[in-house]
């Protein structure tokens, strides 16, 4: 996944900038200018570039101390709730994202120290979004359609149609 090496190399920019600025700061009486707006643009791509791996592995953060004491039924069943709610959140990200990176694009809003456009950042967010949300929706589809099956062959060894 070329992109969590691409968040991997953003946040490594975010800890140099970062660093430079507190040793310009304190050592040099020197600061950078317009740090925090370079990092702030930074943690939108580090996040946004680091989740749909995180998605994809099953990494996020999950309570396994009550999902543990749960049949595999039931923690099946939650499972596809939580994947079902991720993707309706996600898909509405997107969408909002979507319309942040137009209104950004048509506006040419752009940083106030350094100038730089903002509507590439949102736009790199929204395809990370948008691989996110294909990404669960393709998984509850194949869910769904094994569930159909599984169902299915279960009815037909049982003599029912």
């Amino acid at each position: 996944m070329w992109f969590a090496w691409a968040g991997a190399v953003v946040l490594a920019i975010m800890l140099l900038l970062t660093y430079a600025d507190v040793i310009g700061r304190e050592i040099l009486k020197r600061p950078i200018v317009a740090n925090i707006e370079m990092t702030e643009l930074l943690m939108g791509l580090v996040v946004y570039l680091g989740v749909s791996l995180t998605t994809r592995v099953r990494g996020h953060v999950r309570v396994d101390i009550l999902l543990n004491v749960l049949p595999q039924r039931v923690r099946a069943i939650a499972d596809a709730i939580t994947l079902f709610l991720c993707a309706l959140f996600v898909s509405a990200m997107a969408w909002r994202l979507y319309e942040r990176a137009v209104v950004k694009f048509t506006k040419g809003d752009e940083t106030d120290l350094w100038k730089i456009p903002t509507w590439p950042i949102a736009a790199i967010m929204k395809f990370q979004s948008d691989d996110v949300r294909i990404f669960t929706w393709s998984v509850l589809n194949l869910g769904s359609t094994l569930a159909i099956v599984i169902v299915r062959n279960l009815c037909i060894a049982q003599g029912g149609n």
